[in-house]
């Protein structure tokens, strides 16, 4: 299976995802921040996919995300939030995110995009 970050802010929506993709199989290394996102990508196994909030407490996910690309331009990530601006998607599009959903998560959409990024490689 994957090896998958999730880096969001919230405590509950974070702990239910991770419980979602480790019932999957997945081993999943959780982040609250954007730092500790990027930390997670440096010291964390090969991580497969990044699961990513765009709003995060310390820097924007587009901020991590063009960090992520620079470093590690395999890795597929996803990007969430309930606040989509065009400009965010058009930004996060331009630096390659994988998939893009919306919050209040549907749990089983977010198993089967990870599943997809884990079997299809990154962009």
């Amino acid at each position: 299976m994957a090896n998958v970050i999730v880096a969001d802010d919230e405590t509950l929506l974070r702990w239910a995802l991770v419980q979602r993709l480790v019932r999957d199989g997945h081993t999943v290394t959780e982040a609250v921040d954007g730092a500790a996102a990027l930390h997670a990508l440096a010291t964390v196994g090969p991580p497969t996919v990044i699961v990513l909030d765009l709003k995060l407490p310390d820097m924007t996910g587009l901020a991590v995300l063009e960090e992520i690309r620079r470093t590690r331009p395999d890795v597929a990530v996803v990007m969430m939030t309930a606040y989509w601006a065009s400009e965010a998607l058009e930004e996060a599009r331009r630096l390659g995110v994988r998939d893009l959903l919306a919050k209040p998560l549907d749990l089983e959409r977010v198993a089967a995009v990870v599943a997809a990024a884990r079997e299809i490689g990154s962009c």
